[in-house]
């Protein structure tokens, strides 16, 4: 049994933002006495500290005066009171905006530590975004959340995850039949082609698509772009809609997406582009259908798209179980 020092990130700013993505996801790792939770370097302090701490790790500042200043942070990244006598494993979320050095700081520090890299997206989105950390030599497991991204790149493969949320206060949001919240990577024109189709059909449809240019803008009643939504509203959202739509970027090839996590948790319908969809326990053609194109919804699913659901969820998905496959894979490691 290991002690686990969980990073990830919360935000551009090192903020408390209780409602964030990360945040809400992981929450259910706060039941475990072994797990700790760190949302950005030096949380545990007062906020003048984490603020001199991101000027020197600004380019602005590492371009006149080097990385010695800002090192001199490493040891109080987490909060030391949280090391007990079990071994230490680092997991670090996705985009946890951390220092490749500071990795190198913790083999030296903490001689026996494992460091396990989480994919919670496609392995060349964080080559791009984080690359002094992913493939970093000091990492012992990297795994990610797709299954054929693990196999193309040889690392472990462990499911996404996501905690149940209350959302007692969904009622002060909007109701409709299919919801879709997320960016527009290289899915935007389709969107707009199960946008055009599902309104055409009679249902109500509320698109919020991020990074989308203004010129490439095309105007709906039920789209609206670039706006900045807390991942509690957009449950709240989610669960006030009758189906969510899972329209998956290029590349993915074996790995579930947060909408289809929520869609089985908060008990919705659900219209999925991705090809192991029918794969799932949960998956029955009643409640979810998988699709190439706006043509294959039939009209007996969009007839009963407001019918009861039922999944019967059992926490599948808790945050609890990636620590349960990293624990187990750290065995088979030795």
């Amino acid at each position: 049994m290991y002690n686990y020092i969980v990073f990830y990130t919360n935000g551009r700013l090192p903020r408390p933002n209780p409602d964030g993505y990360n945040t809400l996801s992981l929450m259910d790792l706060n039941k475990m006495n072994n797990v700790h939770l760190v949302p950005y370097p030096l949380h545990h302090l007062p906020y003048i500290f984490r603020y001199i701490y991101f000027i020197c790790n600004s380019n602005r500042f590492k371009r006149l005066f080097g990385h010695a200043i800002r090192n001199l942070f490493f040891p109080f990244f987490f909060d030391k009171k949280l090391i007990s006598n079990k071994p230490l494993c680092f997991i670090l979320i996705g985009g946890a905006k951390l220092p490749g050095l500071y990795l190198e700081y913790l083999k030296t520090a903490y001689k026996d530590c494992k460091i396990v890299f989480f994919f919670r997206d496609l392995v060349r989105v964080r080559e791009q975004s984080s690359p002094d950390i992913v493939h970093n030599n000091s990492i012992d497991i990297e795994m990610s959340f797709d299954k054929g991204e693990a196999d193309r790149y040889g690392i472990y493969f462990c499911n996404e995850y996501s905690s149940l949320i209350d959302l007692s206060d969904h009622a002060k949001y909007p109701s409709c039949d299919v919801f879709f919240c997320g960016q527009a990577k290289d899915r935007y024109e389709r969107l707009l082609q199960y946008y055009q189709f599902l309104t055409q059909k009679g249902l109500k449809c509320v698109f919020y698509i991020t990074e989308v240019p203004e010129s490439k803008q095309v105007k709906f009643d039920g789209i609206y772009y670039n706006q900045f939504m807390p991942y509690k509203e957009m449950l709240c959202r989610s669960y006030n809609a009758k189906c969510l739509l899972d329209i998956n970027q290029g590349g993915t090839a074996g790995g579930y997406t947060s909408r289809f996590y929520e869609a089985i948790m908060y008990d919705r319908k659900l219209i999925s582009d991705n090809p192991i969809t029918n794969q799932s326990k949960f998956y029955n053609d009643k409640d979810m259908i998988y699709v190439t194109r706006p043509e294959d919804i039939t009209d007996e699913f969009i007839r009963n798209i407001g019918s009861k659901v039922d999944y019967q969820y059992n926490d599948e998905f808790s945050p609890i179980r990636m620590i349960e496959t990293v624990e187990q894979i750290l065995k088979e490691h030795k």
